[in-house]
Formats: structure tokens, C-alpha cells, sequence
């Protein structure tokens, strides 16, 4: 576990809970928390545990419980989606992807245009996925824009890939 946020977290509930979190949990984040945690900025989360020392719980959240107060603290606290969003994610994933094949953006979209059943298609689809999640909270982290970098990279040499074979 190398993010910080995450790692203030699980010393946070451990210190709120004490055995009783080890215990359910251990001492380490499960890849589901990490899931849950990871979209999250540190205010959110920092939010979200001042909302349930709020709420005082006396036994350790579940994870669904943990999730439902992070978007209840998000919407309490979150800036209105604007018409920008869509094509935010739309330069961030062409940007990308046009980077990890190794060309312009200029070059890219050709071959994206030419290949629009099965790149564009993959591309498409993540753009629908992030312009959703973003619209839904009303903002975003720079933990979801290095994800989707990752992610659009990896649709890129994916296809370079099987049109090189």
C-alpha cells in the first residue's frame, strides 16, 4: 500500500476501533478497500470519517456502509457537474492513448476514425464510463484522471499490439 491518503485512513479505523477493526478488516486494506478508497480525495475521506465520529458508531463500518456516507459527504459537499466534462475525459483519453501508441494526437484520430468498431468502440466506452462517474459525483480526483491515463494507455497498445500480429 503506497497511497497516503489510504494508509490515514486504515491507521484512522484502527485507532477509532481498535481490535475490533483488526480484527474484521487486518492491518492491512483488502483490495476491495482499496477499490472503495481509491476514487476518493483526502477531504472526502476526511469528511466522511468526521460524519460518522458524527453519527457515533460503536461498531466498525462495513464496506457498503463506508461507501454510501463517502457519496453522502460527497453530494453535501460537491460542485455541480458542468457540460465541460465529457470532453475533458475525451482529451485526457485520446491524449493518452495517442501517447502510448506512439503518435500525435493529430496521427491518432485517423486511426481512430479508421478503426472506430473496435478502438474507438474500447475508447468510447471508457469515455462513457468516466464522463458518468464524474457527472455522478461532480467532480474528480487526480487518482481518477491517473487511472484513466492508465487505462486508455492500455486500450492503445492493446490494439497496436494486435495489429502488429
Amino acid at each position: 500500500m503506497t497511497n497516503p491518503i489510504i494508509e490515514r485512513f486504515w491507521r484512522s479505523m484502527g485507532e477509532r476501533f481498535g481490535k475490533r477493526w483488526l480484527d474484521e478488516y487486518g492491518p492491512v486494506p483488502t483490495r476491495a478497500w482499496l477499490e472503495c478508497l481509491r476514487p476518493w480525495d483526502a477531504d472526502v475521506i476526511r469528511n466522511a470519517l468526521e460524519m460518522m465520529g458524527e453519527k457515533a458508531w460503536q461498531h466498525p463500518p462495513t464496506l457498503p456502509q463506508f461507501q454510501a456516507l463517502l457519496r453522502e459527504t460527497d453530494r453535501k459537499n460537491a460542485k455541480p457537474a458542468d457540460d465541460f466534462v465529457r470532453g475533458y475525459w475525451r482529451t485526457v483519453i485520446v491524449g493518452a492513448a495517442a501517447h502510448a501508441a506512439g503518435l500525435s494526437v493529430r496521427k491518432f484520430q485517423a486511426i481512430l476514425a479508421a478503426n472506430a468498431y473496435s478502438l474507438g468502440a474500447d475508447l468510447r466506452a471508457l469515455l462513457d464510463e468516466f464522463d458518468a462517474r464524474d457527472k455522478a459525483a461532480g467532480r474528480r480526483t487526480d487518482e481518477q484522471v491517473r487511472w484513466c491515463v492508465e487505462r486508455a494507455s492500455a486500450i492503445a497498445q492493446d490494439h497496436v499490439a494486435r495489429e502488429a500480429a
